[in-house]
């Protein structure tokens, strides 16, 4: 099944159990409950969203300032960032989840397995050939022909004293 078809139907089938479970919820408890379920952590999920969002991009930042490699920081961001729209959808299985991926351990779990997947598509992309690694080995373009390493000249500006 394409990836179209596989998404057409995750959403038609989130979408229809959420309405199911919401109207059971109603059923068993009262209409202000279900309006409740979807109001409050919409809210919450709004606030989580700006105060989680400036925290990951700070996160961002200090490791590249301290030139450490911002993976972690940005799959984490990414993360609460999902948790943070789950939240904001109403049902009750969004709620759950979006609650679940706010908790370190299960966020350290989806980190991984992410890490793990990307790295296995990349791997399998430059073995077939379809991604390219780009070396400055022999690079012949540039608007003066090609550079000859020999031709590079390290140099440092220092300024002149001032009188």
């Amino acid at each position: 099944m394409k990836t179209v078809g596989k998404l057409f139907l995750l959403f038609t089938v989130v979408t229809t159990v959420e309405l199911v479970l919401l109207l059971k919820l109603a059923d068993a408890t009262s209409w202000w409950v279900s309006v409740a379920m979807i109001v409050i952590p919409g809210l919450a999920g709004a606030w989580l969203l700006k105060r989680e969002g400036a925290k990951a991009f700070r996160a961002v930042a200090e490791a590249m300032s301290l030139q450490r490699e911002p993976t972690g920081a940005i799959i984490d961001g990414v993360l609460v960032l999902v948790a943070s729209i789950l939240l904001i959808t109403p049902g009750v299985l969004t709620d759950l989840t979006g609650l679940a991926l706010l908790i370190p351990a299960v966020r350290a779990v989806a980190r991984e397995t992410i890490r793990r997947r990307v790295r296995a598509a990349v791997d399998q992309r430059l073995s077939e050939g379809r991604i390219r690694v780009a070396t400055f080995d022999g690079f012949t373009g540039g608007p003066f022909g090609g550079a000859n390493h020999a031709d590079v000249i390290d140099a440092e500006d220092i300024p002149k004293p001032v009188r």
